[in-house]
């Protein structure tokens, strides 16, 4: 029986042959792999033509832009977001500088 899975990142490599696509389950703090799927090499053009025109009809359809999600902003505050060892962080450098 098939079935279907949510997977919100996808990761892509390759050899001479054939593309091995990873299709990604993250939910903090763990991700998992969905699915892998390969593909011959040959066959990667129409995948891209095909996805191309879909994403096309998905625009034509529901626009682009305005609807778009802004990408990230960094933290408004010193420290908020960040790790030991990171500027920005408490503390950092080690030891504080005088």
């Amino acid at each position: 029986m098939l079935c279907g899975s949510y997977t919100n990142a996808v990761m892509v490599g390759h050899t001479p042959a054939e593309f091995g696509i990873d299709f990604i389950t993250s939910f903090i703090p763990t991700a998992v792999v969905s699915a892998r799927v390969y593909l011959a090499a040959p066959r990667i053009p129409a995948l891209i033509e095909s996805m191309t025109n879909l994403l096309a009809q998905y625009h034509k359809q529901r626009g682009a832009g305005p609807g778009q999600p802004r990408p990230p902003q960094p933290p408004q505050h010193p420290g908020f977001g960040s790790a030991p060892g990171i500027p920005g962080f408490p503390g950092f450098p080690f030891p504080p500088n005088e």
